[in-house]
């Protein structure tokens, strides 16, 4: 359960964002339960998220993460809640935090 809304975080956060820096999704997810290189490995594997390279002008080691296609389709079909960071997951539940 806890995964998927580290999931649902990090994909709405590229959602807004389109490309995001590893070190910038890891200061905004901030939680020691979540390893963060074993789910963006996940989301790349089903194709929500893909690596890309640093831009231009930037670090070239950094790691840069983007929403695909899928990824977004995948946030998109949460019935128009996204917009407001309130989804519903598969069990039905808010991933509104209480």
């Amino acid at each position: 359960m806890i995964s998927y809304l580290f999931w649902y975080a990090v994909l709405f956060l590229l959602w807004e964002r389109e490309e995001v820096a590893r070190k910038e999704l890891a200061a905004a997810i901030d939680d020691d339960r979540f390893d963060l290189s074993h789910h963006l490995g996940d989301l790349v594997d089903v194709g929500f998220v893909a690596r890309t390279g640093a831009p231009e002008g930037e670090d070239g080691r950094q790691t840069v993460y983007r929403i695909t296609h899928l990824g977004r389709q995948e946030v998109d079909s949460d019935g128009g809640t996204v917009s407001n960071g309130v989804g519903t997951l598969p069990d039905g539940r808010s991933n509104r935090a209480n």
